[in-house]
C-alpha cells in the first residue's frame, strides 16, 4: 500500500489510493482536557464522541476537541507550539501518537513506504535528525511503514505541476514556516524556509485587528487583511529571491519556471491577486511561467507525498525483484 502523510503545524492529513479511489483522513493538531467525572464520561458517552484517558483527565483532540471547547468553554491547546513536539509534555507527545494512528492506518505488509513531510521547516538532509523528526518517524515505523522523509515544496510540485513535467518552485504558505522547494523533473534541487516570514500569521492578525472586526465582505477588514498579506508576502517572497540567487540554482532550472503555491492563506478571497501583485513587483533571476495556487489547499502535500510515495514503493518492488 502506498500513502502520503503530511503533518502540518495545525492539522494532519494523509492520502491513499483504494483502487479507484482516494481515501483522505484528517485531524486538528489540537486538543482539550476535561475532569476525568461521571456526568464528563456520560456526556461523551452518550454523545459518541472518542475520548483518551489521562490520569485523573479526560482528553479530546481534533474537531471533536474545538467543538466542545465552545460547549464546555475550555481553552484549546496546541499540540505543536511553534511547530514543535513540546519534549517536556508527556502528554502532548501521547496524544501525536494517538492522532499518527488515527490518520495513518496499519500498514498492509511490513516495509510499505510512507513518505511524509513535517512541521517545523527542519533540514531533513542533516546526518543528524532533529528530535521532532525522528519522533515522527518513529511513530509512523510503529504502523509497520518504511518513513520517507520529503519537503512540502517537493510535495506540491509532484501534486500540481505534473503538465510541467515536475519542474518549478513549490511555496507552502504553513503555521510554523513557509517553506520552498525547487524541483526539476521530480529532483529537488533545492529546498530553505523561514521563520520568521510566517504569511499565515498575517491572517490571524487581522481576524483580531478590533478596525476589522465584522463580516468578511466588510471593507474595513478586507483592506486590513489586504495590507497585511501584501507586506507579508512582500518579505517572504523577497527573502526567497534572495536566496535562490545566494544558492545560484536559477542556471538548472526550467525556462520559463512555473511557480505553484499551498497553504491556508491561499484559499483566502483574492489572494492569487496579490500574489501576481507581489511577485511582478520583484525582479527574479529566472522567466516566470504560469504562477498558481494549488487545486486543493488541504491535500495538496498529501497527495504530493502519494505520488512520491508510489514511486519509491515502486523502486523497492523493482529491488527485491
Amino acid at each position: 500500500m502506498s500513502i502520503g502523510l503530511d503533518l502540518g503545524t495545525t492539522l494532519f492529513r494523509s492520502i491513499r489510493s483504494t483502487g479507484t479511489e482516494l481515501v483522505g483522513r484528517q485531524c486538528g493538531a489540537v486538543y482539550i482536557v476535561l475532569a476525568d467525572t461521571a456526568s464528563h464520561r456520560r456526556l461523551l458517552e452518550q454523545s459518541g464522541v472518542r475520548f483518551a484517558t489521562c490520569g485523573n483527565d479526560l482528553v479530546l483532540f481534533g474537531q471533536p476537541a474545538i467543538e466542545w471547547a465552545d460547549i464546555l468553554n475550555l481553552p484549546v491547546i496546541s499540540l505543536l507550539p511553534d511547530g514543535r513536539v513540546p519534549q517536556s509534555d508527556p502528554v502532548a507527545r501521547q496524544i501525536l501518537a494517538l492522532m499518527v494512528d488515527a490518520v495513518l492506518p496499519p500498514a498492509e505488509q511490513i516495509g510499505d513506504v510512507c513518505c511524509l513531510t513535517v512541521p517545523g521547516g527542519h533540514d531533513i538532509s542533516r546526518h543528524n535528525l532533529p528530535y521532532d523528526v525522528r519522533f515522527f518517524q518513529q511513530l509512523v515505523a510503529l504502523r509497520g511503514y518504511e518513513p520517507k522523509l520529503m519537503t512540502a515544496g517537493l510535495a506540491v510540485v509532484l501534486a500540481e505541476l505534473s503538465a510541467a513535467s515536475f519542474s518549478g518552485i513549490g511555496i507552502s504558505f504553513g503555521a510554523g514556516s513557509c517553506q520552498v522547494g525547487v524541483v526539476h523533473c521530480g529532483r529537488e534541487l533545492a529546498n530553505f524556509y523561514f521563520d520568521e516570514y510566517l504569511v499565515d500569521q498575517s491572517l490571524e492578525r487581522s481576524d483580531t485587528n478590533p478596525a476589522s472586526e465584522g463580516a468578511e465582505s466588510n471593507p474595513n477588514r478586507t483592506a486590513a487583511r489586504d495590507h497585511l498579506l501584501v507586506r507579508a508576502l512582500t518579505e517572504t517572497l523577497t527573502a526567497t529571491r534572495d536566496e535562490l540567487e545566494r544558492r545560484d540554482v536559477s542556471r538548472w532550472m526550467s525556462q520559463p519556471t512555473h511557480i505553484v503555491c499551498t497553504g491556508r492563506p491561499t484559499a483566502e478571497a483574492g489572494f492569487l491577486d496579490l500574489l501576481i501583485q507581489v511577485w511582478t513587483s520583484l525582479e527574479w533571476p529566472m522567466k516566470v511561467g504560469s504562477l498558481q495556487i494549488a487545486d486543493d489547499a488541504v491535500y495538496s502535500i498529501a497527495r504530493g507525498c502519494l505520488i512520491q510515495s508510489r514511486l519509491e514503493n515502486r523502486t523497492a518492488n523493482h529491488r527485491a525483484a
